[in-house]
C-alpha cells in the first residue's frame, strides 16, 4: 500500500526530520519484541514510512526482549531477532532481557549469547531479569568473556526470592573489567560470595563508575553473609557519587572505612541496608561510635543519607554526631531518611529534635518511615518535640514521620 504523496506530510520532509519524528514515539522501556508494536507498525503503513523506519537505526536500538523457554527459541525466532538488531547498525543499543516464564529456571541460551556478542561493541545499556546472562562478562566453557567498550549502565535484578542467585567475587570483578566505561552498576537480590577463602588479589581500579548498588534480599534468613564486603576490599572507585551497600556487622563498618580511604570518592548519596533478622544483634548496641565517626568523616561531600532495616543503634550514634558537630561532621548533609526504623523509646525524638534544630540551616528533609514493623505500639514525639518540628517546617524544612 502506498499513501498519496500529496496527502502524506512525510513525503515532503527531509529524511533527518521524519526520522526524528519517528524516534519520539519510542516507548521509554524499549520496544517489546514479543508483541506487534512500534516500530514494527511503521513497516505496515506504506512503502515510504517503511523506508524511513529502516533507515533510522535509533528505532531499533531499544529492545525489550521476553526470552521464552528453550523449546520456544526456534530458528525463526533467532532469525527475526537477528534482523531486528541488525537494523540498529552501530547506534548505541539498549537491551532489556526478561524471562517470559518466571516459574522455571532458565539458563543462558547459546544463540542469545551469540547475538549479544555480535552487538557488544555498541551496547550502551543492559538490563537483566535473566541473571544467568551475566555469564557474558566472565565467560563459560562454551563462550569466552565479552568486552563491552561503551556500556554505561548495567542493572541485574533477580525476580524470585525462593531461588537464590549467587555471583562470585571474581565474576563481579569480571563485570568491571569487561566494561571499562561503565558508570552505573545495580545488582538486586543477588548474593555475592567469595571466589576463594582469602580473595587476596590486588584492588581493581574502575575510574568511570559513579553509581554502585549492591542490594541483597534483606528479608532472607541467610542475608547476613559479609560477602559483599569482600567485594569492597577488591575495589577502588575514585569517581563514585552514589552508593548502596548492606551493613550487618561492626566489621562491615571497618571494611567500608577501608574502601573509602582507598577510593576517596566524591560520594553524594549513601544508602545503608541491613537484614531484618539482625534486630537482636542491633539491640545489643555493638556499634562502635568511634568507628562510625571515622567512617563518616571520610564523606565530607555527602548530601543524602538513607538507612533501611534494623540499624537503630547506628542511627543513635549518627544522630548524636550530627547534633554535636554540625560544622565538621557531614557538613553538607541535606536529606536524612530512615526506612523501617525500630525505635521504642520516647527519648529518641529528643535527640532528633535537637539534631534538626542544630542543622536547621543545612538539613532540608528528614524522614522516618514505617516504625515498629509489627513489634507493638510505637512511641510518638512529646508535645515539645512536635512544637520543634512545626517550627522547623515553618522555616522550610520538610519533616515526615510515618508512625503507622
Amino acid at each position: 500500500m502506498t499513501l498519496c504523496t500529496t496527502r502524506d506530510p512525510f513525503a515532503h520532509l527531509p529524511l533527518e526530520l521524519s526520522s526524528e519524528i519517528f524516534t519520539h514515539c519510542i516507548p521509554p522501556y524499549g520496544a517489546d519484541y514479543a508483541r506487534p508494536s512500534y516500530p514494527l507498525l511503521l513497516l505496515n503503513i506504506c512503502s515510504l514510512w517503511s523506508q524511513i523506519a529502516l533507515a533510522t537505526p535509533k528505532l531499533w536500538a531499544n529492545l525489550y526482549l521476553r526470552i521464552p523457554i528453550p523449546s520456544m527459541i526456534t530458528p525463526d525466532f533467532i532469525q527475526h531477532l537477528t534482523r531486528w538488531l541488525a537494523r540498529s547498525q552501530s547506534f548505541p543499543l539498549l537491551l532489556f532481557l526478561c524471562p517470559k516464564e518466571n516459574k522455571a529456571k532458565q539458563g543462558p541460551h547459546p544463540e542469545i549469547i551469540q547475538l549479544i556478542a555480535a552487538h557488544a561493541h555498541h551496547l550502551r545499556e543492559l538490563r537483566l531479569r535473566c541473571c544467568s546472562y551475566l555469564v557474558v562478562f566472565s565467560g563459560s566453557p562454551s563462550s569466552p568473556p565479552l568486552h563491552f567498550p561503551i556500556l554505561k549502565a548495567l542493572v541485574a535484578k533477580h525476580l524470585r526470592r525462593d531461588r537464590k542467585v549467587l555471583l562470585t567475587s571474581d565474576e563481579f570483578v569480571d563485570i568491571l573489567l569487561g566494561a571499562p566505561s561503565l558508570s552505573i552498576l545495580n545488582v538486586h537480590m543477588i548474593s555475592i560470595i567469595s571466589s576463594s577463602p582469602s580473595d587476596e588479589q590486588g584492588s581493581v581500579v574502575h575510574a568511570a563508575l559513579t553509581s554502585l548498588a549492591i542490594r541483597e534480599d534483606i528479608y532472607r534468613s541467610d542475608s547476613d553473609s559479609p560477602s559483599h564486603n569482600n567485594i569492597l576490599s577488591l575495589l577502588t572507585l575514585p569517581s563514585l557519587t552514589r552508593f548502596s551497600v548492606q551493613i550487618n556487622r561492626t566489621d562491615d563498618i571497618a571494611c567500608l572505612t577501608s574502601f573509602l580511604q582507598r577510593s576517596s570518592p566524591p560520594l553524594r548519596k549513601l544508602e545503608l541496608t541491613s537484614a531484618y533478622h539482625n534486630m537482636a544483634y542491633d539491640s545489643n548496641y555493638h556499634w562502635n561510635p568511634n568507628a562510625i565517626e571515622r567512617c563518616f568523616t571520610l564523606l565530607p561531600r555527602l548530601t543524602a543519607l538513607e538507612m533501611c532495616g534494623p540499624l537503630t543503634a547506628m542511627q543513635d550514634v549518627l544522630i548524636s554526631l550530627l547534633g554535636g558537630n554540625e560544622s565538621t561532621f557531614l557538613p553538607h548533609l541535606a536529606k536524612f531518611k530512615i526506612v523501617r526504623a525500630f525505635r521504642e523509646q520516647v527519648g529518641w525524638y529528643v535527640g532528633v529534635a535537637n539534631m534538626l534544630e542544630r542543622r536547621a540551616d543545612r538539613m532540608k528533609q528528614f524522614s522516618v518511615l514505617w516504625s515498629g514493623h509489627g513489634l507493638g505500639p510505637v512511641s510518638t514525639p512529646l508535645d515539645a518535640q512536635w512544637e520543634v518540628f512545626r517550627v522547623l517546617e515553618g522555616r522550610g524544612m520538610r519533616i515526615e514521620l510515618n508512625l503507622g
